[in-house]
């Protein structure tokens, strides 16, 4: 009997954890090879491995790798969408290996080891990786094995896996299913993983180049080239295509109306004009667009054409299952002096992505309503969450998207709905522990959201399709004025508690406030949209059609701030034709 055989509860403190030395990887893979039950192929993608030792002797060794890309009970756990699931599962890392050596007898040995090993892992993974882990993940054949050694270290069971294996593109059927089991490894791992928020503790994403490939610029400027031109063929100096290309330029650069755009325009160089397809004169010189012929195809060009093909391209862009905002904007400064109102917007906004997806205009406010069906008919919503705010908590709306779009809601409820208001304040959800609390400090405010949600008022409600309500509080410390706001409001949603927990519930309420906070208060503050003079014709909702789109395009580039991108672009035109590969 060795040394490793006669360990006892003290001996547990001299046992140390540590990643293996570059002599010491053929044998580890030797050792792991021949005593596994599984072997040893490789450890998939970016990968880690350990020995435990005790005064110099090798008593376990342990390999972790990628996350599994797939896990259902993961990702309900998680409460993430596919796309931040793509996007952040690799700050999850898989224990896919632990083997204790054959002949170690040591008790509470593999716990102990866990527990080292976790300590160290984030780190480790930095130093190697670029970037720290949030979660740790493992799957238990039953047959085999109990986890107590899993239990033991403080991880989570989450249940059971379908029994597939992933195999070139497709999955297969085994038929064993193995027990999951997480770690995580950050105190608020699950609350950063599934907010759409970034969040300091994430590793900073890394910067997509600004410019489209060439299949993606291909495919935009051939959908500008299928519109209709409104224009009499007679006297056409320049091509639409020419001056779309223009103008989505020069709103990109930061330009505001049509003097502003045609100010851009004449900075540019022969070579630039060239590149935008501008007229070639009979000396050989490049013409650029006067400011009225930029003016008269604002206001002249087919609007809805043009919203429909630029929101279908950020569609082939963007997530396929994103949740979808709604909400109106006045464009305050779009008033004709002949007493008519101002022109009203009303766009769906994709959550994660901030990418605007249409948008349709409305003859006024009482008419958003009759803005969803148009505006949402283009859009694939089938299993995807709609989020609006009180006034279109309607049973027409609830009906259209359930039926109509295979969709789930979640809506806001309201004095407009005085009879479901009082029935969910009747439940006095408050007056228990919270389903979920998450708590931000940022410009010297402590913010925390609490959720309530229940599922008592089913049956009892004459509201379609209605799974769960739920309230939610948001408290608010400000810091500088040692004060405390206290706001508390009212959701309905069409998904049950297994399809969204409370803390998914919270997320997607926040989330539709990104409409407001990320296109509305973008589109005012970085485009002084409120004064902008433009009035006639198409004029008003084009420029605000291009604008979103200019805003859509930097957040695919993964730009956080708008305004400073557009000072910084309105200096280099250059730059900018190379985005859209012009």
């Amino acid at each position: 009997m060795n040394a490793a055989e006669q360990g006892s509860q003290g001996d547990l403190s001299r046992v140390r954890v540590r990643l293996i030395g570059a002599g010491e990887r053929a044998e580890w893979d030797r050792l792991m090879r021949a005593h596994h039950y599984l072997g040893l192929t490789a450890l998939v993608g970016r990968s880690l491995r350990y020995v435990a030792e005790r005064d110099g002797q090798w008593l376990a060794l342990l390999g972790w790798a990628s996350a599994a890309l797939k896990c259902a009970s993961r990702d309900t756990w998680i409460g993430w969408s596919k796309t931040l699931q793509w996007q952040r599962i690799g700050l999850i890392a898989n224990n896919s290996r632990f083997l204790i050596l054959p002949g170690v007898r040591v008790p509470n040995l593999a716990s102990r080891i866990l527990g080292q090993n976790l300590a160290r892992l984030s780190a480790d993974w930095e130093a190697a990786h670029g970037h720290r882990l949030l979660l740790a993940e493992t799957f238990i054949d039953p047959a085999r094995f109990l986890g107590t050694c899993y239990r033991a270290a403080n991880w989570v069971e989450l249940g059971a896996t379908r029994g597939f294996a992933k195999s070139n593109d497709t999955y297969v059927a085994h038929g064993a299913h193995k027990r999951i089991w997480v770690f995580p490894l950050h105190k608020k791992a699950r609350q950063i993983l599934s907010s759409p928020y970034p969040h300091r503790d994430l590793p900073r994403q890394e910067i997509k180049t600004m410019q489209l490939t060439d299949a993606d610029a291909t495919a935009l400027f051939a959908r500008l080239s299928s519109l209709d031109d409104p224009r009499a063929k007679r006297g056409r100096r320049h091509t639409q295509r020419s001056l779309l290309a223009i103008v989505l330029c020069a709103v990109i650069s930061g330009a505001q109306g049509p003097m502003a755009i045609s100010e851009w325009v004449k900075r540019l160089t022969p070579a630039m004009l060239r590149r935008l397809r501008c007229r070639r004169a009979a000396d050989g010189h490049y013409e650029p667009p006067s400011e009225p012929t930029i003016r008269r195809l604002l206001q002249a060009v087919d609007i809805a054409q043009l919203e429909r093909q630029l929101g279908d391209w950020l569609q082939t862009q963007g997530a396929e299952d994103e949740p979808v905002a709604l909400d109106g904007k006045t464009l305050r400064g779009s008033q004709d002096g002949d007493g008519g109102s101002a022109r009203q917007l009303v766009a769906a906004f994709g959550h994660v992505s901030g990418t605007v997806l249409n948008q349709v205009e409305i003859a006024d406010k009482a008419s958003e309503l009759k803005a969803v069906k148009p505006l949402l008919d283009p859009l694939p919503l089938a299993g995807r969450v709609v989020t609006a705010d009180a006034l279109h908590t309607q049973t027409e709306t609830a009906r259209y998207l359930v039926e109509d779009k295979g969709a789930h809601y979640l809506l806001t409820v309201k004095d407009n709905q005085p009879t479901l208001k009082a029935d969910i304040e009747n439940l006095h959800l408050e007056a228990f522990p919270p389903g979920h609390v998450t708590t931000d400090k940022a410009h010297g405010r402590v913010e925390t959201r609490r959720i309530w949600v229940s599922d008592k008022l089913n049956g009892y409600l004459t509201f379609p399709y209605a799974a769960q309500v739920a309230c939610v509080e948001r408290e608010v410390f400000h810091v500088r004025k040692n004060k405390t706001t206290l706001e508390r409001v009212y959701l309905i949603g069409s998904q049950s508690r297994t399809e969204a927990s409370p803390a998914q519930l919270l997320v997607l309420n926040r989330g539709h406030w990104g409409i407001e906070n990320r296109l509305h208060h973008v589109r005012d503050m970085a485009y002084d949209e409120d004064r902008c003079r433009a009035r006639k014709g198409h004029a008003p909702r084009t420029l605000s059609c291009l604008r979103n789109f200019a805003i859509s395009l930097l957040r695919l580039f993964h730009v956080s701030n708008i305004k400073a991108a557009l000072r910084n672009l309105a200096a280099q035109a250059d730059k900018v034709l190379g985005m859209l590969r012009l």
